[in-house]
C-alpha cells in the first residue's frame, strides 16, 4: 500500500505511468478507508488476519489467494482525463485475459440502489462496473487522486480463502485454476493493447523506495491510522 502511494507521488511529479502486481504474505485484511475498525468483529474467519486500512474507499479485501494491481497515471496522460474510463479500460483487459482461459466474465450492470447496510466486505458488495463470473463478484477497485494523477488499484479473487470462506473466486466458480503469475501476464498484454501503452519490467529507484518507506512509518504502521474512524 505504501509503495502504491509512493507510485502515485512519481506520477504527480515525474509523469510515469506505472504498472504494478503484488500479493500479500501472509494473508491480510484491507479496511476500506471510511470503514470503523471495529466492523472487523462481523467477520470472525479474518480475526486472525494482520490488518491495515487502504486510502481507498470500499469494503474490506481479503488479500489471500488473489492478485493486486495498482496503476498510476499522470496527469500529462491522455488516461487522467477520466477516471470512469480507466475504470472500465482496466475492467475489460481483466475480462478479455480471463477469455484467454475461457472464462466468460462480465461487467455488473444492475441500477438497484445499494442496501441500507453494506456487507463489510468488498466481495459481497455490487456495484456497476465490478467483474462478475455467474453472478459472482470477481473482481472490484478503486481510485484516488494526487492533484490530477490518477491511482487505481484492485484485487482479482482467484480463489477462496479458508479467511473468507463465503467468497468462491474464479477457480471455484470455473472449475478451472489460473495461476496467479501467468495471469498476470496475460492482463499486462491486454492493458497494453487496450490502453496503448509498451510496460517496461523495472524496479522502484531510490527515491521511492525512500517514499514508500516514509509513508508505511507515518501511516500504514501507525495505530492512529488504522484505527481512525
Amino acid at each position: 500500500m505504501a509503495v502504491d502511494q509512493a507510485l502515485l507521488t512519481s506520477a504527480n511529479t515525474d509523469g510515469q505511468v506505472t504498472l504494478r502486481f503484488y500479493r500479500w504474505s501472509p494473508a491480510t485484511l484491507s479496511l476500506g478507508y471510511f470503514q470503523i475498525a471495529e466492523q472487523r468483529c462481523e467477520h470472525p474467519p479474518s480475526s486472525r488476519c494482520e490488518w491495515v486500512r487502504r486510502t481507498t474507499g470500499g469494503g474490506a479485501i481479503l488479500h489471500d489467494r488473489e492478485l493486486t494491481y495498482s496503476l498510476c497515471v499522470p496527469c500529462t496522460n491522455r488516461l487522467s482525463a477520466s477516471h470512469r474510463e480507466l475504470y472500465h479500460q482496466v475492467h475489460g483487459a481483466v475480462i478479455e485475459a480471463l477469455r484467454d482461459w475461457r472464462i466468460e466474465a462480465s461487467l455488473y450492470a444492475s441500477r438497484e440502489k445499494a442496501p441500507a447496510k453494506l456487507s463489510f466486505l468488498c466481495f459481497q458488495r455490487r456495484s456497476p462496473g465490478d467483474i462478475v463470473l455467474q453472478d459472482v463478484k470477481i473482481c472490484g477497485s478503486a481510485q484516488r487522486r494526487l492533484n490530477a494523477a490518477i491511482l487505481q488499484h484492485g484485487s482479482i479473487l482467484l480463489a477462496c480463502s479458508e479467511f473468507a470462506p463465503e467468497l468462491p473466486g474464479v477457480h471455484d466458480v470455473a472449475g478451472f485454476n489460473v495461476p496467479a503469475a501467468s495471469f498476470q501476464r496475460r492482463l499486462t498484454e491486454r492493458l497494453s493493447e487496450r490502453l496503448q501503452l509498451a510496460f517496461q519490467p523495472s524496479q522502484l529507484d531510490e527515491r521511492e523506495q525512500f517514499i514508500s518507506r516514509e509513508i508505511q512509518q507515518r501511516q500504514f504502521a501507525q495505530h492512529d491510522w488504522n484505527y481512525r474512524r
